[in-house]
């Protein structure tokens, strides 16, 4: 398949963020590393977003009581 184009990178990441907090534990360290082995372009908004999801913490929160 042909790879995804700069927008499709971008909006890939944007629902990675956005759905951060329902990934599972094994799946937000599966996306980290997918996140860190692709090479985004210094100073892109993909680059940015991606630095962005790599801040966010990999264990879930507990749940509110």
């Amino acid at each position: 398949p042909a790879p995804a184009s700069a927008n499709e990178q971008f909006q890939a990441l944007a629902v990675i963020e956005q759905l951060w907090s329902r990934w599972s534990r094994d799946e937000r360290q599966y996306l980290r590393s997918r996140i860190r082995s692709t090479d985004f372009p210094p100073g892109t908004g993909r680059s940015a977003r991606a630095a962005g999801i790599l801040d966010l913490p990999v264990e879930p929160r507990p749940p509110r009581t």
